[in-house]
C-alpha cells in the first residue's frame, strides 16, 4: 500500500488481513516485501514488526542519505525513539534486478543468461556487507520461467564457490543474518528520488479518490467500529448482534484502493473514471 495516503489504522489492517488470507493457505511468508510504494514513513519498522517480521526490502524511497551514512544494501533501520529495530533490504537494482533474464530463453542455450547473472552479481558486490546476493527473477506482469532451475544448475557447474538458490524472501534474510554482519544503522522517512523515481506528484493526482478514501476511513475507523465495540459492550441483555461481517468486508474493499498505483491515482483515465 502506500503509506502516506492512507492511515496509520490501514497499515495495520493492511497486515491482519494479509495475515489471516495467507494462513489459509498454509503459512505466512515472514519477510516485509514492500518494493515499489512511492517512499517510506520512519515508523514502519515499528509497525511490521509489531507483526513479528524482522525485515523490510524495498526499492524506492533513498536519496543521499544512502552515500552519506556510507550504507549497505543491508542495513539496521531503527524507528523513531528507538521503538522498533530490524534489517532492511534496499533493493538497489530495483526488485526486478534479473529482469533482463525474461527475454528468448532457448531450451539449452544459456550461455547469454548465464554472463547477464555473473555481470549483475558483480554490480551488486559493491554494496553487499555478507556474501548473500539478491536476484529476483520477474517483475510486473512477468509469468514464472521453467527453464531456470536449469540455469542455476549450469551457474553451479561453472562456479561452485558461488551457488545460486531458488528461494524466498524470507530465506534470503535468514541467509544474511546467519552471516552475523556489523551493519550499519539508519533512521528517518525515505523520501528520496536518487535510486529510483519517487513521483511525489501523485500526492496532487485525482484527488477525489484520496477524499473519498479518507472520508470512508474516518467511517469505519472513528464510528462504525468504535460505536459498534461501544453499544456490545453496553448490551447487558446480548440483543445487539456485532457487525463484524460488515465492518471486515467494508475494511477489505478501503484496502483495494490502497496500493499505490491505485490511491496515488497514476493510472489512466479508463481505469480510475
Amino acid at each position: 500500500p502506500d503509506e502516506f495516503l492512507v492511515s496509520g489504522e490501514s497499515l495495520i489492517r493492511n497486515l491482519i488481513i494479509g495475515h489471516q488470507i495467507a494462513r489459509k493457505f498454509g503459512r505466512v511468508m515472514k519477510a516485509g516485501y514492500i518494493p515499489d510504494p512511492f517512499g517510506h514513513v520512519a515508523q514502519l519498522p515499528q509497525i511490521i514488526q509489531g507483526f513479528e517480521i524482522p525485515s523490510i526490502l524495498f526499492w524506492r524511497g533513498f536519496g543521499n542519505e544512502f552515500e552519506e551514512n556510507n550504507l549497505n544494501m543491508e542495513y539496521i533501520w531503527n524507528a523513531p525513539g528507538n521503538a522498533a529495530s530490524l534489517i532492511g533490504i534496499h533493493l538497489i537494482y530495483g526488485y526486478g534486478s534479473l529482469e533482463s533474464l525474461n527475454g528468448k530463453l532457448i531450451k539449452g542455450q544459456y550461455k547469454p543468461a548465464l554472463r547477464k547473472i555473473k555481470l549483475k552479481v558483480e554490480n551488486f558486490e559493491k554494496y553487499i556487507a555478507t556474501p548473500n546476493v539478491l536476484l529476483n527473477n520477474g517483475s510486473d506482469h512477468h509469468e514464472a520461467r521453467p527453464e531456470i532451475p536449469e540455469i542455476v544448475k549450469q551457474w553451479d557447474i561453472l562456479h561452485p564457490d558461488k551457488k545460486l538458490k531458488q528461494a524466498d524472501f524470507e530465506h534470503y534474510v535468514n541467509k544474511v543474518l546467519e552471516s552475523n554482519p556489523k551493519l550499519k544503522e539508519f533512521q528517518g522517512e525515505l523520501r528520496g528520488g536518487r535510486y529510483a523515481h519517487l513521483l511525489s506528484g501523485v500526492f496532487s493526482t485525482r484527488m477525489w479518490i484520496k477524499q473519498r478514501n479518507t472520508a470512508i476511513e474516518y467511517l469505519y475507523e472513528k464510528y462504525s467500529e468504535p460505536l459498534s465495540t461501544i453499544t456490545w459492550i453496553l448490551d447487558k441483555h446480548n440483543e445487539f448482534i456485532y457487525p463484524k461481517d460488515y465492518i471486515l468486508s467494508g475494511l477489505k474493499w478501503l484496502q483495494k484502493c490502497a496500493p499505490h498505483d491505485s490511491i496515488c491515482g497514476c493510472s489512466v483515465d479508463q481505469v480510475h473514471d
